[in-house]
């Protein structure tokens, strides 16, 4: 036999041991292989199952709110904002037509509230030497019935104590119990609750 066919024999000899090397680590890791193609299948259903409930929830949670966000609720919060906007900018300068509006926004216990303290919310604000800056950040519909609803407003200002507040604060949460009237709902009373 020649050097060189020599050569070949011993490259084809490599070549097969190669060969079966490759064959059996692909044998070996074959159960590695399918475990982990079994996880990727096995996420890949528990992510499309978890999206499934998401968007089922979702869509849930938004046909309860379309279909219990009813004129008069929505009337209520529109009514409750605009009271409170009112209620946390005053106007130094007519104090009294500012007593007025809010007054007029009112009804039953916190009408007669506003009326009984008119002087002093008069005199308190004709006091102030700048018109505080206020405005409605957001409102909801806590609880709703018959003759009341329940509206959380949360206001940013620069006199919280013009709603219940505490010097210091900015924003303070006030649940607003709103009753039907001749025109709108009216506030019926006010509660600071943060």
């Amino acid at each position: 036999m020649t050097a060189e066919s020599m050569r070949v024999r011993q490259a084809r000899a490599q070549y097969d041991d190669a060969v079966r090397d490759e064959r059996l680590a692909r044998i070996a890791a074959a159960p590695a292989l399918r475990l982990r193609a079994r996880r990727r299948y096995a996420a890949s259903r528990l992510a499309v199952a978890a999206m499934l409930v998401v968007a089922v929830v979702a869509f849930g949670v938004g046909l309860w709110g379309l279909s219990s966000d009813d004129v008069d609720t929505a009337d209520a919060v529109r009514d409750a904002r605009s009271a409170v906007e009112t209620m946390v900018t005053p106007d130094p300068a007519d104090a009294q037509g500012y007593v007025d509006a809010i007054v007029d926004d009112s009804t039953g216990e916190q009408r007669e509230r506003l009326a009984a303290g008119r002087d002093a919310l008069v005199s308190y604000v004709s006091g102030l030497e700048v018109r505080p800056d206020g405005r409605v950040v957001s409102a909801g519909v806590e609880t709703a019935s018959d003759d009341a609803v329940r509206v959380l407003v949360v206001a940013q200002t620069a006199d919280p104590t013009l709603i219940g507040g505490t010097d210091g604060e900015s924003r303070v949460t006030v649940r607003v119990r709103m009753t039907p009237g001749d025109d709108g709902w009216l506030v019926a009373d006010t509660e600071a609750i943060s």
